[in-house]
């Protein structure tokens, strides 16, 4: 991981959007944990790397989702 400011939540990938144009990847539909109702679901491409760089694919699991930013982007956050 890299030294930008992150965020990490847990998530479950709960199904496979398979699309019509076989040139487009098929999508995951996951929900992400600790999000607004109207911000919890994310669809990406269903395409991992395990730890040796070699893609697969998940279905149901439970994953990870992190969001982070430059550093330059960000600001501190009063208190």
């Amino acid at each position: 991981m890299s030294d930008k400011p992150a965020a990490t939540k847990p998530a479950t990938f709960r199904k496979i959007i398979e699309l019509s144009d076989p040139e487009i990847p098929e999508r995951a539909d996951s929900s992400i944990d600790g999000c607004g109702e109207l911000c919890r679901e994310l669809r990406i491409e269903n395409t991992l790397m395990d730890e040796k760089g070699n893609e697969v694919k998940k279905n149901g699991a439970p994953v990870e989702v992190t969001i982070a930013a430059d550093a330059k982007d960000t600001e501190a956050k009063s208190g």
